[in-house]
């Protein structure tokens, strides 16, 4: 039986991974949306590279 038939999509979005998504950052975005902690802008800046690289590898590796 194929599972992911059950769920809903909304075109090719995935509502049932959605939901999951939300709920499991909702409670992380909060608290740090009050209480942000301080990280360096070059910190940051790496982090964001190493997210985009890490992203672009799970794309490439996905391609049949």
């Amino acid at each position: 039986m194929d599972t992911g038939a059950l769920l809903p999509a909304a075109g090719s979005v995935d509502l049932g991974a959605v939901a999951l998504l939300l709920l499991g950052a909702v409670p992380v975005v909060v608290p740090l949306r009050r209480w942000p902690p301080r990280i360096a802008d070059r910190v940051h800046a790496r982090g964001c590279v190493a997210l985009l690289a890490l992203v672009l590898t799970a794309m490439l590796l996905r391609l049949p």
